[in-house]
Order: C-alpha cells, then sequence, then structure tokens
C-alpha cells in the first residue's frame, strides 16, 4: 500500500509540474534565469572538481532531466496560501477563545465543588496546544519541496571569474586563458554561462636550496634524506609550483622538528622565494629556515632573533582547580580580594600541591635531567583545592607522554591532552 500511495504522489507532482506554465514565471523583471553555468575545458583538467566548487551560481536542481522543484513552485500561488492560511489561524483563534471560555467554566464548577467539599486546592484546567503550528499540504510543496528561481547574479558572474584564475596561478598556472560566453533567451528571459578556460603549461620547479639557521638547514637535510629514502622522490624537485603543496610542506617539516625536541618551531618560520623564467618555466626556489623571534626579558615589547634549540621537559604540572572537595565556601578557602570580578579568574586557582613521584622507571629508562640528576621515576606535580585531588593522581600521570628529563615532542602533548579528555571527568582543559 505505502509502494502505491508513493507512486501515487509521483504522478500527482509530475502532472502538476508538466501542466504548470512557464518556467520564469517567477523571475522579477529586468532579470533571467540561470539555465545553466559550466566550465568547459581546453584539455583534460587534473584537479576539475576543485575548479567546478568555485562556480558561484548553480542553476535550479533537476530531477529526472526536469525543473520540476522549480515548476512546483512556480504553480502553487504564495498569495492564494497566504489568505488560506490567515483563514486557517483566524479559525483556530476563535477555537482558543471558545475553550478558554469553557475552560473557565468548568474551573469555577470546579472550585465550587472544593469549597462545598471543605477541600482548599482543585484540579485546574489549563488550555493546552494554543500555537498555531500547522503547515498547509500547499505551502509544504511549495515551500519545502519546491525551489525559487534562481537569477543570473553579475557580481557572482565577475567573483567567479577572478577566483578561477587566482586558484589556477596558486597551482602554477599562470599562463592560463579564461573567456566567457553569456547566452542569452530574451524570448524565455534565460541566460546560460559557460567559462571556456584554457590551463596552458605550469611552472616546475627546477631547482631547490634552502638557507637561513645553520643548524635548522642540518636539520632538514637529514629530514629530507629520510624522505628520499621512503618515497624515492623529492617531494618539491620536478614538480608543479603549488603554492597549497609548498604550504603542505612547510606544515609536515615542522611538525617533524617539533617532534625532534624543537619546540614552538612554526611553520610560519619557514619562507619560500622564488625565481621565476617565463621563456623556460622553470622555478628555482629558495627554502629560508628563519630564526626565531623571543621577547627581551627587560622590555617584553621587544623581540631578537635567537637559533632554536633542543627543549627538554623540565617539570610537569596539573592544575585541577576543582571545587567539590573544598569545605565551606570556596570564596573563602581561596581568599580572593576581587572574587566577585567576572574578570577575575578565579577558576584557575590551586591552592594545593604536592610531588607524585610512585611510578618508579626501570634502570634502563632511567635519565638524567637538565641538571644531570638522575631521574628514577615518572614526576609530576599534582596542583588541586580541597582535602585531596578530583582525579586519583596515578590515573592522571600514566595518561601524560611528557616525562621529564626527556625532550618535548609535539606528538606527546597532542597524546596526552587526548588522553586526560579521554576520562570524561575535565569539564575544561587548557595547555
Amino acid at each position: 500500500m505505502m509502494k502505491i500511495n508513493k507512486l501515487w504522489l509521483y504522478y500527482v507532482l509530475l502532472a502538476m509540474c508538466l501542466s504548470a506554465c512557464s518556467i520564469s514565471k517567477n523571475v522579477p523583471e529586468g532579470y533571467f534565469l540561470l539555465k545553466s553555468n559550466k566550465l568547459a575545458y581546453v584539455k583534460k583538467v587534473p584537479f576539475a572538481y576543485d575548479l567546478e566548487a568555485i562556480l558561484k551560481q548553480r542553476p535550479n536542481q533537476k530531477t529526472f532531466g526536469l525543473l520540476l522543484k522549480l515548476r512546483t513552485y512556480n504553480l502553487i500561488d504564495s498569495v492564494k496560501i497566504a489568505k488560506t492560511k490567515q483563514n486557517k489561524f483566524d479559525s483556530f483563534q476563535k477555537g482558543i477563545v471558545r475553550k478558554r471560555k469553557r475552560c473557565a467554566a468548568i474551573n469555577q464548577r470546579r472550585i465550587t465543588r472544593a469549597k462545598k467539599k471543605g477541600k482548599s486546592f482543585y484540579n485546574k484546567k489549563v488550555v493546552e496546544d494554543t500555537v498555531y503550528s500547522h503547515l498547509l499540504i500547499k505551502e509544504r510543496l511549495k515551500y519545502q519541496f519546491g525551489e525559487e528561481p534562481i537569477v543570473f547574479d553579475t557580481i557572482a558572474y565577475k567573483k567567479t571569474s577572478k577566483q578561477l584564475v587566482n586558484f589556477l596561478r596558486r597551482k602554477g598556472y599562470y599562463r592560463s586563458k579564461l573567456t566567457d560566453t553569456i547566452i542569452v533567451d530574451s524570448v524565455h528571459r534565460k541566460i546560460e554561462v559557460v567559462y571556456n578556460l584554457d590551463i596552458g603549461p605550469a611552472f616546475i620547479i627546477d631547482s631547490v636550496f634552502y638557507s637561513g639557521d645553520s643548524v635548522m638547514v642540518r636539520n632538514h637535510d637529514a629530514y629530507l634524506a629520510e624522505r628520499l629514502l621512503k618515497d624515492k622522490q623529492h617531494p618539491l624537485l620536478y614538480k608543479a609550483f603549488d603554492i597549497d603543496v609548498l604550504g603542505d610542506y612547510r606544515e609536515v617539516f615542522a611538525k617533524d622538528q617539533r617532534n625532534h625536541g624543537y619546540y614552538k618551531f612554526s611553520a610560519s618560520s619557514i619562507e619560500f622565494i622564488a625565481d621565476t623564467l617565463f621563456s623556460t618555466m622553470k622555478v628555482n626556489l629558495e627554502m629560508k629556515l628563519n630564526k626565531q623571534f623571543i621577547p627581551i626579558a627587560d622590555n617584553p615589547d621587544s623581540l631578537v632573533l635567537k637559533p632554536y634549540k633542543y627543549a627538554m621537559v623540565n617539570e610537569v604540572h596539573f592544575h585541577m582547580s576543582d571545587t567539590l572537595n573544598v569545605p565551606g565556601d570556596f570564596g573563602d578557602y581561596c581568599q580572593c580580594l576581587n572574587f566577585e570580578d567576572p574578570q577575575y579568574r578565579q577558576f584557575f586557582i590551586t591552592k594545593e600541591k604536592f610531588l607524585f613521584n610512585k611510578h618508579v622507571l626501570a634502570e634502563k629508562e632511567s635519565i638524567e635531567d637538565q641538571n644531570t640528576v638522575k631521574v628514577t621515576s615518572r614526576q609530576a606535580w599534582i596542583h588541586y583545592n580541597g582535602i585531596k585531588p578530583l582525579l586519583n593522581p596515578s590515573i592522571l600521570e600514566l595518561h601524560n607522554f611528557l616525562e621529564k628529563g626527556k625532550y618535548y615532542k609535539g606528538d606527546h602533548l597532542i597524546k596526552s591532552v587526548k588522553g586526560i579528555s579521554q576520562l570524561r571527568v575535565i569539564v575544561m582543559l587548557s595547555q
């Protein structure tokens, strides 16, 4: 029965759409319905999907090759829908008034009956469903199933042309040719837009050399040797001059350096300088590895350039600013002078602390810290409020991958944050 009903509905919708008037009926005067907006390529493009996504405007959706949604929208008169809905709403309001009068009479009888029985309370009857939320069938068809006409937008048309050219330049195609054709049907008020695209040749990276901080250049040489051994080819050489590929390469190398102990080394410390030659479409690429800017201790507003250094984990601190184990008022406990000030960060207050070092390391895992003191156990400072910490320090420390005396690794920080978050007892986590 359900299949028959669905089939009947499809036939009704199809009949409605086929019997509808012109599809440009609801297009405003002076505008044109966008019939199609597409790209035509002179030769095959490997990133055609990305280019299609740039098109700002999409014509009305077709179903089985027909503009069913648009025709349904055009067929149903919105003025008639508004009048019918207003009449329904007026009837609904009158019904609510009748219900309220009837409800008041019932409540009065219940009050009288309760008084006769000597009761001080009664069951009050309340009018329910006082909000009109009914949708007409025509309203559903027009505004939920139907689709309003999409008209040609000159601003979107111009932006699309610019963004197509910019995208191709990011991919290394600086000799692309883009022409557009607009086919206007004045009788039916329709427009077809075709972008004819010839991407041309791409700039190819012919050579790469490295400059900047000598330590970072040495580290990159080691990183590149690993990549060549693994991939059997250079990650940049003899490939298209693609800005996105260069950006991804910066991010990957920066992450690799953070995992090798260079704390805060980021992709912003790397810049590319390109020397292009149009006659050969070749690029000589310089990868510059800059030093880091560090604020001066006496004057934090001034920055000085310093080379990146290995970062060793000196101490690990856990701040659990909970209040569950605090007896009495938390304001009295922490003795905050401006506790009522909303700008005061009282949620980060921790008054008690102790060193947790119960997880003993094996003899072969023992190491020396920065002060050449032998570290024989995993150590972490636990900061908390009240009588005891919210979490068992043993469980908390087991989810920590940053250990005292070992070099910092970015992946270990991410794993620690993820592991602690999965305990599902942390409301807010910062690093």
